[in-house]
């Protein structure tokens, strides 16, 4: 039996030659967890993950006055940016997360 392949949508940006440094890629952000992945004896690259939230749905409102959101559940989505220097220039990957900001 076939295994099927799982397949995933991803943007790729390639940041302004002028960036020096990925911090200058995301905004500085207490909600944002930065950790430093080495993947090999040159390079390295960082994945910046928004700590998620718990929210209700959307729907949610179409019931106020008459039940608790909080009986209704809660949704919660983690969005991260994958940072990477290759040839002096950052590489910028979005999971989850809208355009990373206006230096890409």
């Amino acid at each position: 039996m076939s295994r099927k392949q799982r397949k995933a949508s991803l943007s790729v940006f390639l940041a302004k030659e002028a960036i020096q440094s990925h911090t200058e890629l995301y905004k500085d952000d207490p909600a944002w967890r930065v950790e430093e992945i080495q993947m090999d004896t040159q390079s390295n690259g960082w994945l910046i993950s928004k700590r998620p939230r718990p929210n209700p749905p959307k729907w949610a409102d179409f019931f106020s006055g008459f039940t608790d959101k909080s009986k209704l559940g809660s949704n919660s989505s983690t969005g991260a940016l994958f940072i990477v220097k290759q040839s002096d220039r950052f590489f910028v990957l979005s999971f989850g997360v809208g355009h990373p900001s206006d230096q890409t």
